[in-house]
């Protein structure tokens, strides 16, 4: 919302902004059970022009997801008791606000970029999905943020390729973005990081035209 707000004023000559939609798939690495989780992500970015092919673009996750499913084999949090459940599967669903910064050389059809990324979880739920013995749906949350480390710092990569390449910087984009934390995720449990692969698509945010000066008359004799 906020890119969509704003983000006509960070658009100009040297720079572009617009509006990530990406779908995510998340893991923890060094949790032999753990599996990728399937979610969604929503943020911006702002192109840089450096050159003609390289760009800066730092951009602003909002809704940065990380986590993993298949976690029951590492968690026994209590909340319901099992004798409610007659099937369930336990994931980690974690919320951060991360900055990716992007080093890019951009081509007329393709980009691809790397550099840091930063994170700060704002919300983390163990979730318990399942049904009752009595055949009723049953979704129990727990809080999560006392069993992990908030801050999370890592490397992220990315590949975009451009819809209509004769726009230049305000063409669609899909992209592919992988990031890998160097930071411990859990407390319990040395050596494990997150692992995220997201697939983007890119909306540029126009500027609006400023309109043009009339021309200023000649005085007449």
């Amino acid at each position: 919302m906020w890119m969509l707000i704003f983000g006509d004023k960070f658009s100009n000559d040297k720079m572009q902004s617009g509006a990530n939609i990406s779908f995510s798939l998340v893991n923890l690495t060094n949790l032999g059970e753990a599996r990728y989780l399937p979610t969604w992500a929503l943020g911006g970015y702002t192109e840089i022009s450096l050159t003609e092919h390289w760009k800066i673009q730092p951009e602003f996750v909002f809704k940065s997801p990380t986590g993993a499913t298949n976690m029951g084999s590492y968690y026994d949090i209590p909340g319901v008791q099992d004798s409610l459940f007659s099937d369930h599967k336990d994931y980690l669903d974690i919320v951060n606000f991360s900055i990716p910064i992007y080093i890019k050389y951009r081509t007329k059809y393709v980009g691809f970029g790397i550099g840091p990324q930063f994170g700060l979880a704002y919300m983390a739920k163990y979730v318990q999905r399942g049904e009752t013995s009595y055949g009723d749906d049953l979704v129990v949350k727990h809080s999560f943020k006392p069993y992990m480390h908030n801050f999370d710092v890592g490397v992220t990569g990315m590949l975009e390729f451009y819809f209509s390449p004769q726009k230049g910087v305000t063409s669609l984009r899909l992209g592919i973005r992988y990031y890998y934390g160097f930071t411990q995720t859990l407390k319990d449990y040395p050596g494990v990081h997150n692992s995220v692969f997201m697939f983007t698509f890119g909306i540029p945010i126009i500027a609006k035209k400023k309109p043009a000066k009339t021309p200023e008359k000649k005085a007449t004799m």
